[in-house]
């Protein structure tokens, strides 16, 4: 089983962006939570919560020590965090359309 240790952005009073941070081993199904106003109170009466990053640990005690790392961080930190995140999804995601474009040509 996977577990994941994420941050989700969400604005509050003044249109001031707040970061949460949390873990589960079906963020899928935690984010939904979060959304609906299920999840944790942070998240309650929050209209607009984003997946920003996350990290993915084999075992559920690595995932709760990130999270608790990762709530130590200043806002600062979590930012950085967040840009290093985007920066691997994008260089990913430029890989898989580089193969994609390679397996689509006739030789």
């Amino acid at each position: 089983m996977e577990y994941y240790t994420y941050i989700l952005e969400t604005v509050g009073k003044n249109n001031k962006k707040l970061f949460y941070t949390g873990y589960s081993n079906n963020m899928e199904k935690r984010i939904k939570e979060h959304r609906k106003g299920t999840g944790a109170k942070f998240c309650k009466g929050k209209n607009s919560i984003t997946l920003k990053c996350y990290e993915i640990y084999p075992k559920r005690v690595e995932a709760m020590r990130r999270e608790t790392e990762i709530k130590s961080f200043t806002r600062k930190q979590k930012r950085i965090l967040i840009k290093e995140f985007e920066e691997k999804v994008n260089k990913n995601y430029k890989l898989l359309e580089m193969v994609k474009n390679i397996n689509c040509v006739n030789f």
